[in-house]
């Protein structure tokens, strides 16, 4: 076990696409809130996002 419990499961999703279009991708961080965190690989730098604040914030498609 590492030093912080990860979030991540096997039905933790391998990316999401934004309602922008913008790809996020697992971010190597122990997550918050009980959700795993993505960052956004095709889009604007920014902070790291649970999926249900990227839905909240950009919407999914």
């Amino acid at each position: 076990m590492g030093l912080f419990p990860s979030y991540r499961t096997s039905e933790s999703p391998a990316q999401i696409i934004d309602g922008n279009g913008d790809t996020w991708l697992p971010a190597a961080s122990p997550g918050r809130n009980g959700e795993p965190l993505y960052y956004n690989a095709t889009g604007p730098e920014g902070y790291s996002l649970t999926p249900s604040e990227i839905e909240a914030a950009h919407g999914l498609r």
